[in-house]
Formats: C-alpha cells, sequence, structure tokens
C-alpha cells in the first residue's frame, strides 16, 4: 500500500475516532439538555394544574358560601369565579392530568353546578366532588415533582408538595368557617370538620417549614408566615375554641377575604419556588447548548486541523519523495555523483534524509574520483598511466577527424637508466622518474598529455603541432633535462623520438613511428631527438 495512503487512511481513522468521542459527548450532553426540557415542560404544566386546583379551591369555597345564603352578591361571586375557572380548564396546558380525569372531571362539574345553583345537593356532596377532583390533581403534581426528574434537591420538592397539601386544607378550612360565619352557628360536624384539616394543615406547614432549603428560604417563609397567615390562625383557633374567650363570631365577607389572601400568597409563593426551578433549568439547558456548541466548534475544528496538516504532510512527503526518486535515478542513469538534492524552505526530517544521502553521494563521489585517479594514474610519478593516456589520445585522435588540425606524439626515454638503478639503487632510480616526470610537465602546455608508458619510458601527445613545432619542444625538452641536476645522481640524458599524426594513422601507427625515431635517437648516440619521416 502507498504511503499516502496509509497516511490518509490514518488521518481518517484519527478524524473518525475524534468524531466518535465527540459525538458521544455531544449525545451525552443532548440527551441532557432533552431531559431538562422535559422538566421545564412539566414544571410548566405543574403550574397550570396548581393554577386550575387553587380556582377549583375557591369555586368549592364560594359553593360552601352559596349552599347556606343564595342571595344575589353569592350569585354573581360564584358565577364570576365560575367564568374564572372555565377560562383556565378552555387554556388547559396540562396533559399531565389523567384522561380519565378529566373525563370525570368534565362530566361531573357542569351537575354538581347545577345541583348548588338549585340547591338540590348537600355541601358535603358538593364538597366530595371539588376535593375528589382536586385530590386526584395533587396527587398527580407529586407524582411528577418527585419522580426524580425536576431539578432541586428532593427537600425542595417536598415542600413544594407540602405548601399544594397545606393551601388545600386550608382552603376546606375557608369552606367549613365561612359556612360557620354564615350559618351564624357552630355545627358540631362543621366544627370537626375544620379541626380535622386545620391539624393537616398545621402538620403540612410544619413540613414546608423543615423540608424548604436553599438561599431563598427565608424570602419564602417571611412570604407565607405575615400578619395575614398570624391573623387566619388566631380565627381558626377563635372558631375551634383554642383560645380562651368567648369565639369569634367575625363576618363571612371578612373571614372569606383574610383567609383568601393567604391562599392566594401561599399560591404565589408556590408558583415563585416553580419559576426559581424553572429558571434553574433555563440556565442549565443554556449551559448545555453552550457545551454542544463549544463540542461542535471544536471537533470541526479538530477535523479542519487534521484535514490541513494531512493534505500538507501528504504533499510534502510526495513532493519530498519526488525530487528524491529523480535525483537518484538521474544520478544512476547517468553515473553522475556530483549531483545533489536540492535543498528545501522547511527544515524537517525530509531535509535531513536529504543532507545525509547528499553526504552519502559526497563520499561516493570522492571515492569514485580517487577510484579513477588511481587507476588513470601512475602511482609512482603523478602523471597519467598508459591506459588513461592511450584513452585520451584516442579522444584526440577523434577530435582531429571531426574538425581537422594537427597532432603530434613524442616518446622519452632517460639514457642508462639500468644504470642509475645498478649504481643508486631503485629508490634513487624511482626519485629521478619523479623529478624526470616533473621537469617534463613544467614545460608542457595544459592542453598537453604526459604519461608514463613503462619503466623509463615517456609519452606525450601534442595537440596543434606540426613538425617544426615538434622538432622545437624535442629539443627544448631534451635540454631542460641535460641540464638539470638530479639528486643523488646529478647529470642524466634522455632521447627522444617525434612523429606528427598523418590523417590515416591509428595510435599504433604513430605511435610505433614514434618509437621507431626514439630507437634512431638512441642509435645516433642518445642525448638528441629524432623525427619521424
Amino acid at each position: 500500500m502507498p504511503i499516502r495512503i496509509r497516511i490518509l487512511l490514518l488521518a481518517f481513522l484519527t478524524i473518525s475516532s475524534v468524531g466518535v468521542t465527540l459525538f458521544v459527548q455531544y449525545r451525552a450532553v443532548s440527551t441532557e439538555v432533552e431531559r431538562l426540557e422535559q422538566s421545564s415542560q412539566i414544571i410548566s404544566e405543574v403550574r397550570h394544574t396548581s393554577l386550575l386546583i387553587h380556582a377549583l379551591q375557591k369555586e368549592r369555597g364560594l359553593s360552601a358560601s352559596f349552599l347556606v345564603n343564595m342571595d344575589a352578591v353569592s350569585v354573581e361571586t360564584i358565577q364570576q369565579q365560575r367564568r374564572l375557572t372555565d377560562s383556565i380548564i378552555n387554556q388547559s396546558k396540562a396533559p399531565i392530568l389523567t384522561a380519565d380525569w378529566l373525563t370525570a372531571f368534565h362530566n361531573g362539574l357542569p351537575t354538581i353546578r347545577e345541583r348548588v345553583d338549585s340547591d338540590i345537593t348537600s355541601w358535603n356532596a358538593a364538597r366530595s366532588f371539588y376535593t375528589d377532583a382536586i385530590t386526584s390533581a395533587l396527587d398527580t403534581i407529586t407524582i411528577k415533582i418527585l419522580d426524580g426528574e425536576q431539578v432541586g434537591s428532593n427537600r425542595v420538592m417536598m415542600a413544594v408538595v407540602s405548601l399544594a397539601h397545606s393551601r388545600e386544607h386550608l382552603g376546606l378550612i375557608r369552606a367549613g368557617i365561612s359556612r360557620i360565619y354564615r350559618q351564624n352557628t357552630y355545627m358540631n360536624d362543621d366544627i370537626q370538620d375544620v379541626t380535622r384539616h386545620y391539624g393537616a394543615y398545621t402538620e403540612h406547614q410544619r413540613a414546608f417549614s423543615r423540608d424548604l432549603t436553599g438561599h431563598n428560604r427565608d424570602l419564602f417563609m417571611s412570604q407565607v408566615y405575615t400578619d395575614a397567615h398570624e391573623t387566619v390562625t388566631h380565627r381558626i383557633e377563635s372558631v375551634l375554641g383554642f383560645l380562651k374567650g368567648h369565639r369569634d363570631h367575625h363576618t363571612a365577607n371578612t373571614w372569606w377575604d383574610e383567609v383568601t389572601l393567604v391562599i392566594d400568597t401561599m399560591k404565589t409563593v408556590e408558583d415563585n419556588i416553580y419559576g426559581d426551578l424553572s429558571r434553574q433549568i433555563s440556565h442549565q439547558i443554556e449551559g448545555k447548548q453552550a457545551q454542544l456548541i463549544k463540542y461542535s466548534l471544536v471537533a470541526l475544528f479538530l477535523a479542519a486541523i487534521i484535514a490541513v496538516l494531512t493534505v500538507l504532510t501528504v504533499i510534502r512527503i510526495l513532493k519530498a519523495m519526488k525530487v528524491l526518486v529523480q535525483t537518484l535515478s538521474h544520478v544512476m542513469a547517468s553515473q553522475d555523483f556530483k549531483t545533489r538534492i536540492p535543498h528545501g524552505a522547511t527544515v524537517d526530517e525530509f531535509e535531513k534524509i536529504n543532507f545525509s544521502i547528499n553526504n552519502l553521494l559526497s563520499y561516493t563521489d570522492t571515492l569514485i574520483e580517487e577510484k579513477e585517479f588511481l587507476a588513470n594514474t601512475d602511482n609512482l610519478t603523478g602523471i597519467l598511466n598508459r591506459r588513461s593516456f592511450t584513452e585520451g589520445v584516442q579522444k584526440e585522435l577523434d577530435r582531429k577527424k571531426r574538425y581537422g588540425g594537427s597532432l603530434g606524439l613524442a616518446v622519452c626515454d632517460i639514457d642508462h637508466f639500468k644504470a642509475v638503478n645498478d649504481t643508486f639503487g631503485h629508490n634513487v632510480g624511482d626519485q629521478v622518474l619523479k623529478y624526470f616526470a616533473s621537469l617534463l610537465q613544467a614545460q608542457l602546455r595544459q592542453s598537453d598529455l604526459l604519461g608514463r608508458w613503462g619503466g623509463e619510458e615517456f609519452v606525450i601527445l601534442v595537440p596543434q603541432a606540426k613538425e617544426d613545432n615538434l622538432r622545437a619542444l624535442g629539443e627544448k625538452l631534451r635540454a631542460c633535462i641535460e641540464e638539470a641536476d638530479f639528486p643523488g645522481v646529478g647529470s642524466i640524458s634522455c632521447s627522444i623520438g617525434l612523429a606528427e599524426v598523418r590523417s590515416t594513422e591509428t595510435f599504433e601507427d604513430i605511435f610505433r613511428r614514434a618509437d621507431d625515431a626514439l630507437y634512431k635517437a638512441k642509435n645516433n648516440g642518445r642525448n638528441r631527438i629524432e623525427v619521424a619521416s
């Protein structure tokens, strides 16, 4: 598998892993938001149900007074309350109430109202209908707010439940005492009923005070336990005979206004608690939604960063690999080890690899140059050896055939060199050969080729040289050698054979003629030059 495919696959898996992780977090937060929104909806429904209960409690209390005294004011008051109750029912947003409850309520409410208006029902029957409906609705609310789904501690929820139930019992007390005031007599059944509900009311109030916690505790407590509440409590205990002295014979209307104010205040406190819960939920929803946005942005940012880094990495790798492959392919094809991988603008691992490969190429080039030098150079004198000289001559011959011109060859031999070795030893002889080669090299042009043909014999290729030029060069070289002082030996001489290359000659041909001229010079007394005819 190509490396770029592997990198892309790795990037895809990384992005997928990040995406899955963030999706799990996103889903968890989203689920929490859904739960909070459901909780907020339930609180809204509970508040509306509580409003309906409040209206039914007031209608029940007015029905109690109406059954005692059906005057015009009572008729108008109860009709007005019924219209308010019907309005709340028509605007109902409380699906938490069961279908059975709604069916029974809608079927029974018109009937009980008609019976109350016609005075053909007892207070116990009317109270039973309203109380059953209210109690059932309160039970539904209790189940909903205590099912663990709402925000807030269970103690706060218990405080809300206790407050709702205490309001219900106070509503029943309101109805009972209203009847007592309107009848202007203390019926034993009414007293017993008020006594029972007052005990329950007191117990729920204690539970409310006990369970209410949080920074709003003092605020809510101060809103419930007002002077009006103390007055109502005093009225109830006076009616029940708990206080010393005569029982209170207050007017029904005054009592109704006082206790209704307390019940309304309790309803307001209950709404405020629900409002606090709603605000807490809204705040948490906002926080969770901010988390959702953050997770989304983080996911997009990470995906973008990974994608960009992946693309840039793949591009960098492909570019670096392309340059590397092209350079190495060129080196292998051309055997040009002087080629180098160009430097990039970015210093990274590939640049370090390129640097190392360039060092390797430099080292290889040095080895090749040394190898070629050793292969083409005479070890003793440092000039061209026989093989490399032959190659150089062949190139000049090819050039002469292509472009024309003249070319000459000189073959030099040290006179009586064997005697030097025999007399002074081979080490001195080697020094003579080296010094001899250096003297010849110093007299030649840069375009001339000097090589050691073997032993004490040297060859010189002279481009663009006619016979006269060769003769002058040969004499110059001979004189230079004759005049030189060779360390450890003194004076020596050399013989030189010269030949100008003819148009159809090969290297073997020209060498043979120059070599013949050399032997002629030796035979004619040495320390001289001869030019081949």
